[in-house]
């Protein structure tokens, strides 16, 4: 009896195990707010917010122009958190580093350590988000049935604006920390070069 009553605890317990596996993160699916905070040695912090669909499928949040710069790999959950690889390409060299994100229902947070090649040089992003709707062409599970389904608008001029002058701001932070990572090489030659001469 007691053998029997062992077999039947190891069973149930194993499979907790196999369906906590098999669950993904806490994670509600659809368009998120995601505010990404930049810190880096001699810099002020900068932040930058971009929004994204994610899904159980695609749940590593990253703006649009890291995604097509960087390529992630080594996606594993653990509970409710994400963890991943990152490797960055781009002018003037790349990065690389790791990241991971903590999801709760309809809020995240997390961050990701980045070192540009070449150099010592250590970025922290610091990301937190929040779910603001469906993404688009997804319906509302909890809306009725009754209600017709309302009309996608065309972005205006000035949504427009505001994406374009997002990825300028993306694409000038990228290269203050190039320039900067430069002038640190620069610097560093110079000291090397100073010391063999005196």
């Amino acid at each position: 009896m007691k053998r029997k009553i062992i077999v039947i605890g190891m069973l149930v317990f194993t499979a907790l195990l196999i369906g906590h596996a098999w669950a993904g993160p806490q994670m509600n699916p659809g368009q998120w707010e995601i505010t990404t905070k930049t810190e880096m040695a001699g810099m002020p912090p900068q932040s930058i917010t971009h929004t994204q669909c994610i899904t159980n499928d695609d749940p590593v949040p990253m703006s649009d122009d890291a995604s097509r710069e960087c390529q992630v790999t080594d996606i594993v959950t653990n509970g409710d958190t994400i963890s991943w690889k990152i490797v960055c390409g781009g002018q003037g060299g790349g990065m690389e580093g790791t990241g991971q994100i903590t999801y709760r229902g309809d809020t995240m947070d997390g961050t990701m350590y980045m070192a540009i090649a070449g150099s010592n040089v250590q970025v922290t992003n610091y990301l937190t988000g929040h779910r603001v709707g469906n993404c688009s062409g997804q319906s509302n599970a909890s809306s009725s049935s009754a209600t017709p389904p309302q009309k996608q608008s065309e972005p205006s001029a000035v949504e427009d604006a505001v994406t374009e002058d997002a990825a300028d701001v993306g694409q000038a932070a990228r290269d203050e920390v190039k320039q900067n990572t430069i002038d640190e090489v620069r610097k560093g030659v110079r000291s090397i070069f100073s010391n063999i001469f005196d």
